[in-house]
């Protein structure tokens, strides 16, 4: 009885629980406070993206056609061989073919294993975008039918009038001659439970569903409770449901059968049933089930405790819920925990922290459901929740869970700067001293520099210049200090990009700078242009773009040759003009022309100009990933190389040059909202661009280039706007030689790098 779903672009294979929350591929979910996602259990992928590497080089074809599914049918039926019954087929859009996948258990979850592909079509256009079991055990198959894929908004290149439906059997199968279940008795649909064929047993509920004879329910019930299998013993109670026999009575029966799965979907029934039975009711019902050994049941009651309003004996009758160590690496449990938790004490959060002392050896709430607790604490903003989380803390007596906790504290806070300490913060931190843990330490000290102290404030100056301390120490060390705007900052900043540090902490420092107004830093970032590398160049025309009067530089950079103008490309021209600066729009217009918006004519024909040049010579894969790297890569990755701002390339349908075309020529015809740029102001005169990563009451969250993240508080904000496009700039081709171009084209439809 579990749902699956198939997707496109994401992973394609994800199990669905009630109450779930899932990775999506832009945006993010509807509770900020969720801080997690479910992910896919499939195992595999089926293109090359994330799999490649030099040793095998295995294309696409073989690994199940590309990223785009379509459908999904799990096989029930009575036709197929056994080893087909309870896998999942789904169809691939740029493969042409059905893919296969295996189901194996995984606690309370699956794992999607790669399984043989049930179908490959011999036909380029097949596009199959639905799959279902049929009466006799076989498959349908829907078909599209068409040349065109995906990406485009254009009617005129659909072609409707091709769809096609197939239905695929196994050799030897017997058509079942003409039947009507409608006319069978309570007695024999009731039976019909059992049969091998899911086809039949859901036709055959769904008619007693309708019919809702009582003398249907002491059938069902001896199907529910002594059934031969557990299958069986499910479809007993699916039906007794439907038909609106399971009652309070039956409810308690099944909480006691041998079958994990009937307890689980019991569990299901009892919280779906809050319009027959009061909550009240119910949860005392489900009382004993709180102690169920089976993960499946505790995934089941999580959900329907989150469906249901809050209720004030939690504490006492679910709080050994939390008891499973286990569960912290069940795919479900956690999240779903954690959401009933962060609902529960939402309001009471005096309660929640009392919650967490009731089990201080658990290490679900110690590992997952405490540093959450702690981060959304801070991430309200209020002074007395603060304190809750530094009395969370030092009152916790594992190290592990005050670690943890740390680790939550320092993510709630985030992109505030320096923070007033709560009146409770000098007792725990002179604590923690007398403990004197090393790695407990490091994480204060920077939580104390946040806090205004000198002392600490000196230590992360230290701790970032200092070539002994662990990479990921100095970074944090530069982002507290860029953030808080501490006195010494810039001059850091500028000693580690000219010592030649290791690159990801020249890259902190460049960004660092950013935080800046000076424009001495704007003047020192175009002097060291020469010496930076691809990536270097992308944080540096963030920065730049950033304000109007470091913009103003860098645009007189380029007329005086010190940058040349490819070097600045159109994503950077696109954000200058977003500062809404009348004398720096003037410069642009001198620089780069008139940039307007386009008319749909001029980009047809700015498509059919680049489809000449395309044709025009051959393109160099080799040159072309150093075109990729320099005007894609800070957005996209391919062949598992590169940042994750907009959507992964390998599995796309980049073989087809019409697909390209459109999407580099034209990258907002077709734009998710996910995916819009924002441009954002700051009352310092700082303007931001990027997609909304994430956002809650009190922070918004900027992803832009180079998978950068940028928290930036809502008070500090002047003004939000929504570009309505991608941030993908128009014109890109335009920047680019005709070779490059046709050197690009070639890397992008080849086969790694």
């Amino acid at each position: 009885g579990s749902a699956f779903i198939t997707a496109c672009v994401i992973p394609h294979l994800f199990h669905m629980v009630p109450g779930g929350l899932y990775i999506r591929q832009g945006g993010q979910n509807a509770n900020p406070y969720a801080y997690g996602a479910i992910d896919t259990i499939a195992d595999h992928r089926h293109f090359q993206g994330n799999q490649w590497n030099d040793l095998d080089r295995r294309n696409s074809d073989a690994l199940g056609g590309g990223h785009a599914h379509d459908g999904a049918c799990i096989y029930l039926g009575d036709s197929f061989p056994p080893e087909y019954r309870n896998t999942i087929l789904m169809g691939n859009i740029h493969g042409n073919r059905i893919n296969r996948d295996i189901l194996v258990r995984n606690k309370s979850s699956y794992i999607g294993k790669h399984g043989p592909d049930f179908l490959l079509a011999n036909d380029r256009w097949f596009v199959p975008s639905g799959e279902r079991m049929g009466p006799d055990g076989s498959v349908f198959i829907s078909d599209w039918y068409d040349k065109q894929h995906c990406h485009s908004n254009t009617p005129e290149v659909w072609d409707r009038s091709n769809g096609r439906l197939y239905k695929v059997e196994y050799k030897g199968t017997k058509w079942p001659g003409a039947f009507d279940l409608s006319k069978l008795s309570t007695a024999e649909l009731v039976a019909m439970q059992k049969d091998r064929n899911d086809w039949k047993v859901r036709m055959s509920r769904r008619i007693l569903a309708e019919r809702k004879l009582a003398d249907a329910f002491p059938l069902l019930e001896e199907i529910a409770l002594h059934g031969e299998t557990q299958e069986i013993c499910l479809r007993g109670l699916w039906a007794m449901y439907c038909m609106g026999g399971f009652d309070q009575t039956i409810a308690v029966e099944m909480l006691k059968s041998q079958h994990p799965f009937v307890r689980a979907w019991s569990v299901r029934f009892i919280g779906e049933s809050r319009t027959i039975w009061p909550w009240s009711v119910n949860f005392n019902i489900l009382r004993n089930a709180a102690s169920d050994k089976s993960p499946e049941v505790r995934s089941q009651i999580f959900s329907a405790l989150l469906a249901n309003e809050q209720n004030e004996n939690f504490v006492s009758t679910y709080s050994g819920l939390y008891s499973h160590d286990d569960d912290l690496a069940d795919a479900n449990i956690p999240l779903l925990s954690w959401l009933v938790f962060e609902r529960q004490f939402s309001g009471s959060e005096t309660a929640g922290l009392n919650m967490l002392k009731t089990n201080p050896d658990s290490k679900l709430l110690s590992e997952y459901i405490a540093p959450r607790f702690a981060h959304k604490l801070l991430a309200t903003q209020k002074p007395e929740n603060m304190a809750l989380a530094i009395q969370l803390f030092d009152e916790s007596k594992e190290p592990a869970r005050r670690s943890a906790v740390l680790d939550g504290i320092q993510l709630g806070l985030k992109g505030r700067g320096k923070v007033t300490p709560p009146p409770n913060w000098e007792k725990a931190y002179a604590a923690a001293q007398a403990r004197n843990d090393e790695a407990e330490l490091r994480k204060l000290k920077l939580l104390a520099a946040q806090f205004g102290d000198a002392a600490s404030l000196a230590d992360a100056m230290k701790n970032a210049a200092d070539p002994k301390r662990s990479l990921a120490d100095r970074i944090e060390a530069l982002k507290l200090l860029a953030s808080s705007k501490a006195p010494g900052a810039e001059k850091l900043c500028f000693a580690l990009i000219d010592e030649k540090s290791p690159e990801d902490l020249r890259r902190e420092a460049i960004r660092g700078l950013g935080s800046f107004s000076s424009i001495d830093n704007a003047k020192g970032l175009i002097e060291r242009w020469k010496n930076f590398d691809v990536a270097a160049r992308v944080d540096t025309l963030d920065v730049l773009c950033s304000r109007a009067d470091y913009a103003s530089a860098l645009l007189d950079a380029c007329a005086a040759n010190t940058i040349a103008r490819a070097e600045v490309g159109a994503a950077a021209v696109r954000r200058m003009r977003q500062l809404n600066d009348a004398a720096l729009n003037t410069k642009i217009e001198t620089a780069w022309g008139r940039v307007r918006d386009r008319a749909p004519d001029e980009i047809k024909a700015q498509i059919e100009k680049y489809r000449t040049v395309w044709k025009d010579g051959t393109g160099d894969a080799k040159l072309g990933s150093k075109v990729f790297e320099k005007t894609c890569m800070p957005c996209h990755s391919i062949f598992a190389k590169g940042n994750h701002v907009g959507p992964e390339l390998t599995g796309s349908n980049r073989k087809d040059i019409n697909y390209l075309l459109e999407n580099i020529v034209d990258p907002n015809a077709v734009v998710g909202a996910p995916y819009y740029v924002w441009s954002i102001k700051k009352k310092d005169g700082l303007t931001l661009s990027g997609i909304i990563a994430e956002q809650d009451d009190k922070t918004v969250t900027l992803k832009s280039e180079n998978d950068k993240r940028e928290v930036i508080q809502r008070e500090d904000i002047s003004k939000m706007t929504d570009m309505k496009k991608s941030m993908m700039p128009e014109g890109l081709p335009d920047t680019l030689k005709p070779q490059e171009f046709r050197d690009l084209i070639k890397f992008l439809q080849g086969d790694g790098w």
